[in-house]
């Protein structure tokens, strides 16, 4: 009720002289500002995926591991061994050339809440509204004769507008990967977010690399995604 108060004052201020158009257009704002506090009816929803139901859309990923060249480093780091995982763009040789797919979140009051990046963001998902943000993520490796347990550590961070790394949410989980048409065991992982997880101009990219200790190790990634949801705004 606090934030239909505050939306009545500021649509309908006291002591103006307001014309039965100018008292219709703030109460609809209002009643749309209060609508726009409840999921079910105004939901947020923002999706990066590899495709994975079309083999040709299937990529190898060359994992790294900590120290190794070529992987990201955290501000005052050395490098971790975590390398982007790209959900969208792939790595150039997809048969198919859509390698993946993302879906914005329908926009309100002109604005995406949850928008896909380019260039230097591509394959990151960016959060416009304050409020509290479900995030799930996944990473499927398919079993291949050459990779017996092979590990996939999967992560979340968050990167500025240039794509450079920031820091790590910290959600770490694992998708061991069979061999000989054994099984593996897949995890994924969560998170909840809020406003003080993100600030203006910071990304969200889904990263991963190998344990520590393996030997050389190329994942073909069948399915992956990151996934957005609004679980309520902030005041």
């Amino acid at each position: 009720f606090d934030n239909v108060d505050s939306s009545l004052d500021a649509s309908l201020p006291s002591g103006a002289g307001l014309t039965i158009q100018q008292i219709r257009e703030g109460v609809a704002a209002t009643i749309k500002e209060s609508l726009r506090h409840l999921p079910n009816v105004s939901s947020a929803i923002g999706t990066m995926f590899e495709i994975g139901s079309i083999e040709d859309n299937w990529f190898d990923m060359t994992l790294l591991e900590i120290g190794d060249a070529g992987s990201l480093a955290l501000p005052n780091g050395g490098p971790s061994g975590f390398q982007l995982v790209p959900l969208v763009t792939g790595n150039g040789t997809q048969t198919n050339p859509q390698s993946g797919a993302a879906v914005d979140s329908t926009a309100f009051d002109g604005v995406s809440e949850i928008s896909l990046g380019s260039g230097a963001t591509a394959n990151m998902l960016k959060i416009d509204y304050d409020g509290k943000w479900e995030v799930v993520a996944s990473c499927k490796p398919a079993p291949s004769n050459q990779q017996n347990n092979r590990e996939i550590e999967t992560d979340l961070w968050v990167f500025d507008s240039a794509g450079a790394p920031i820091r790590s949410i910290g959600f770490i989980s694992s998708a061991n990967q069979g061999t000989n048409g054994r099984t593996f065991t897949q995890n994924i992982p969560r998170a909840t977010l809020d406003a003080s997880s993100l600030g203006a101009n910071e990304w969200l990219g889904l990263v991963a690399r190998k344990y520590a200790g393996e030997q050389p190790t190329t994942a073909t990634l069948q399915k992956a995604f990151l996934q957005i949801t609004l679980m309520g705004l902030g005041d």
